[in-house]
């Protein structure tokens, strides 16, 4: 904010804090809980949740212009008031969420606090600061008001109380201000914005003589037709009878305009309606997709409607945010990362054997499992026999059966069990897929995923599916790229399972982990009603108008969340649910009113999805859900458009009368095989072409046909254009941010050839996997294996990857023989993999160090290579001397380092590392 940057310092805000992301604040917010000494007796949810609740206060007090302790004071009188109160549960419940509220209201202080010595700044933090330098410097208020003359306010039913407040602050007595908003598209309540900025801004922003300003009513609606328009203001009927400054609107142009309701009795036929009548618009009444567009309540209830487009052949694309975790992709990826964290993850192992690359049917996967139980019966425990005291000593020191019936055992070890044909090679390919990554679980949690995606073939999948669907998927993978990325730099020793942890816990609070995928063009378009406020389109669909899905029923204020401050608190209070009382019958009038103010921000959100159609709207809704055994039915907002339409503005499209006591849609399920098959002739034709491809063969250009030499020459032309291209010094130069976290690899990269750095970010490229770096891999397992010693931050291998079976070429039994006849084998280290992570010009540098050994004069740093002699970058060697220094504050002349070539044993020590000086220069900018 830049009146912080310009006048900060007059209220001790230095100018040079640094903003931080979302990620990053949730994990100072993390770090706040785990280090808190208050005992938090209270608050009896998980660490990542209470967080999480942490995180909320903080803004809420935020926006309110309070502090803990008004807020703590409040609470403990309220506290008291129960007490003298007859006990009831209810009671009881809210005593629990005071208590807990007190608590947080002690971590928002701790947090504040850390957020100082982190020389840190979020938003939170830039709207009370601002609000408090323009309170205390009116010399700065003046300044803004001579800066600018005039000032409009647009959307202004979206602001919060704290902008408001600034504003008023600055722009306020009569300073030329214009607000342009409509209450009844203040659908942003959930994340701070109040509706009664607009309602009250005649008096927040009054004329010189203190009179309230000017009011100039808008009812003319330029988009929509008429009809349209009768719709939206029978739902919004009881929102004007709120905002009496609201008249009904009417059609600024004679637009035509159509409604069609309609009500099915499954969400299934529901679907299919919809799919039907978006094919009918687009293939018999030659409507173009990009004309239409499916806003639902939810965004869950747009996957189904999507596919079935696609089904159907007609162009559909999710604009707006989307839930990253649906995509196939990425859970697959996330499969992998659990697996190098967890080997006994089962589930994330039978999601990727049973799926598209590795096709293990359930038969397989039926003996794979039982190859598990058998391989445990080996332990000899007979759980029958054993007492509860036993079962329970084996839980807790970890050998307890059910701990020990592994997938990843059978994996390692399938046994002689009827397999089909492949299966034990499948089973290899994936054993070593993941014993390859495994070995790089301490690298940035980026690179990690990175080479997931690329390892896997995941990209190349995509890249070869539906175009309709492969960008979206892209962009899907690349999102969790970033994602981790953030990660990386919000926790600087943030690993996988903390990554892991995080996912988990934003799914167990139903916090989606969205990403915005680029739209494609002439496309129907799917979206949530709150992404598309703002947008218009001729056609619009509304799906599941049903009872406790649209409005939903779920009701949740500050007398059972703790996160949230008391409405008698906040500055807007007024415009809230009034008459809070302990008694019984004030009580339960009370949360009713709650409840019936959550349910009108539900009616702006109608009302916004109505006004976003030109022409037409299709409006549905169905009985039964595919899961509900309680009926769902019609919402109200339903029918009261179908009073609408009986008075002749529309047409009832279908209208089925539920005669069901029970849900159909669950009696019609019919046992499926799992995992589902593939389509047999393209996985056949899919083999087939691996093998030509696999197996090509050189021909004689002679032998060839003229239309066959044709085809090649073409083909020529066509990739001689595209490298053309690719050179060609018209391409637009772009500029290039350097990463905040860096490995090794990377910074030399960077030092050696920026343009291909900057490439290589722009549009990673996978690499060849090849037997050297393999051997390499394994070679440093070996290492560790016969030194004894594991690795700082060693991975967790699956069992049995010790085994010499890991080991198996001639070229990788010549290293070790050549390494137990070496000087080496008998040193003892200092440290194997030994990992850093140090601060370098702002960034973070992170990598391991092979091993680690006392000299005569200090230490030694090695780093065992496997390639070529001579081949191998100095830099890499500069780097770890660097990072040594720095993080042990040993001199530098007693810090050594070398490359041993493996298996010739020959050893590079470089005389002239670069300074530190010079490393640090190379990487600035």
């Amino acid at each position: 904010m830049q009146i912080l940057n310009d006048h900060g310092l007059l209220i001790g805000v230095e100018s040079d804090l640094k903003p931080v992301t979302e990620t990053t604040r949730a994990s100072l917010a993390f770090k706040t809980v785990l280090n808190t000494k208050l005992s938090l007796s209270h608050l009896d949810k998980s660490p990542r949740y209470i967080a999480k609740q942490l995180l909320m206060l903080d803004n809420q007090l935020a926006e309110h212009d309070l502090d803990t302790e008004m807020l703590s004071k409040y609470t403990q009188d309220l506290i008291t008031q129960i007490s003298l109160t007859r006990p009831r549960k209810d009671l009881r419940d809210l005593e629990k969420t005071s208590l807990a509220r007190l608590e947080l209201a002690q971590l928002v202080n701790e947090f504040r606090d850390l957020k100082r010595e982190e020389a840190i700044i979020d938003f939170a933090d830039q709207m009370r600061f601002a609000l408090k330098l323009v309170r205390l410097h009116p010399d700065v208020v003046t300044q803004l008001r001579d800066q600018y003359k005039a000032v409009l306010l647009d959307e202004y039913q979206d602001t919060s109380v704290i902008q408001r407040l600034l504003l008023t602050e600055i722009f306020g007595q009569a300073h030329p201000v214009m607000a342009v908003g409509d209450p009844l598209q203040a659908i942003y309540g959930w994340r701070g914005a109040s509706v009664s900025n607009i309602d009250n801004f005649c008096t927040h922003f009054p004329q010189q003589d203190q009179s309230p300003a000017k009011k100039y009513p808008l009812t003319s609606n330029f988009r929509s037709g008429q009809k349209i328009l009768n719709h939206a203001n029978q739902v919004s009927k009881d929102l004007r009878d709120i905002h009496d400054a609201i008249s009904s609107l009417v059609a600024g142009k004679g637009t035509n305009s159509e409604v069609n309701i309609g009500l099915n009795l499954t969400w299934n036929d529901e679907v299919e309606s919809i799919a039907e009548q978006i094919k009918d618009l687009v293939n018999n009444k030659k409507v173009a997709p990009e004309s239409i567009a499916v806003l639902s309540r939810n965004g869950k209830e747009l996957l189904p409607i999507y596919d079935l487009l696609i089904k159907k052949g007609i162009p559909a694309t999710f604009a707006g945010k989307r839930d990253m975790v649906d995509v196939p992709e990425v859970s697959e990826t996330l499969s992998y990362l659990r697996l190098m964290d967890d080997p006994t993850h089962n589930p994330s192992l039978v999601r990727i054997l049973a799926g598209p690359r590795f096709e293990i049917d359930p038969k397989d996967l039926a003996l794979l499992a039982k190859r598990a139980a058998d391989l445990v019966k080996d332990h000899n425990w007979d759980k029958s026999k054993r007492s509860f005291e036993q079962s329970l000593l084996q839980s807790v020191d970890g050998s307890d059966v059910a701990e020990l019936a592994v997938l990843a055992d059978a994996l390692n070890d399938p046994g002689n069990y009827d397999y089909g044909v492949g299966v034990k090679e499948r089973f290899l390919k994936l054993k070593n897929e993941l014993e390859s990554l495994r070995r790089h679980i301490t690298e940035p949690l980026s690179d990690i995923v990175y080479r997931i995606i690329n390892q896997t073939g995941l990209m190349i999948e995509i890249l070869a599916s539906n175009q309709m669907m492969a960008e979206s998927r892209y962009e899907a993978l690349m999102s969790l790229q970033d994602l981790a990325q953030s990660f990386d730099q919000g926790s600087p020793h943030g690993v996988v399972r903390e990554f892991l942890a995080w996912l988990d816990e934003a799914d167990e609070l139903e916090s989606t982990i969205e990403f915005a995928p680029t739209a494609i063009k002439n496309a129907v378009s799917l979206m949530t009603i709150h992404g598309a406020k703002g947008l218009e389109f001729p056609i619009v669909f509304i799906p599941a108008v049903c009872e406790s899905v649209f409005p939903h029923n779920k009701t949740s204020t500050w007398v059972k969340r703790p996160e949230l401050i008391p409405f008698e608190l906040r500055v807007d209070y007024k415009s809230l649910p009034q008459g809070f009382k302990t008694e019984t019958k004030e009580f339960d009038l009370y949360l009713e009113s709650c409840k019936d103010y959550a349910e009108l921000e539900e009616r702006r959100l109608m009302y916004v999805a109505l006004t976003r159609a030109e022409t037409e709207i299709y409006v549905s809704s169905h009985w039964w859900g595919n899961t509900q055994k309680k009926v769902r039915g019609p919402s109200k907002y339903l029918l009261q458009l179908k009073e609408v339409v009986e008075q002749g503005h529309g047409k009832i499209t279908t209208w089925v009368e539920n005669l069901e006591e029970n849900n159909p849609t669950l009696d019609q399920l019919v046992p499926t095989l799992w995992p589902a098959q593939t389509n047999q002739i393209a996985r056949e034709k899919r083999i087939e072409f691996a093998h030509l491809v696999k197996n090509v063969e050189e021909v004689d250009e002679s032998q060839l046909s003229l239309s066959e030499k044709e085809i090649l020459e073409n083909i020529d032309k066509d990739i001689d254009s595209l490298i053309t291209e690719l050179t060609s010094d018209k391409l637009i130069k772009k500029t290039v941010a350097i990463p905040d976290t860096l490995n090794v690899t990377k910074t030399i990269a960077l030092m050696r050839n920026p343009d291909d750095f900057a490439m290589q970010l722009v549009r990673p490229m996978p690499t060849k996997p090849i037997d050297q770096a393999r051997r390499g891999t394994q070679f440093h397992y070996w290492i560790e294996k016969h030194f004894g010693m594991p690795a700082l931050l060693d991975s967790l291998d699956l069992p049995g990857a010790a085994d010499e079976k890991l080991i198996s070429d001639d070229q990788l039994e010549d290293m070790k023989n050549a390494f137990l006849n070496s000087e080496w084998a008998n040193k003892k280290p200092v440290a194997l993999e030994w990992p850093f992570d140090i601060s370098i010009g702002g960034r973070s540098l992170r990598g391991r160090i092979d091993a680690v050994f006392e000299t005569e004069n200090g230490i030694e740093l090695i780093d065992w290579k496997t390639g070529v002699v001579g081949k191998s970058d100095d830099l890499q060697l500069a780097w770890y001397r660097f990072a040594w220094w720095k993080m042990t504050n040993m001199p530098l002349e007693k810090i050594t380092a070398a490359f041993v070539y493996v298996p010739s044993m020959e050893i590079s020590r470089p005389i002239d590392l670069l300074s530190p000086e010079i490393l640090l220069e190379s990487i600035s900018g």
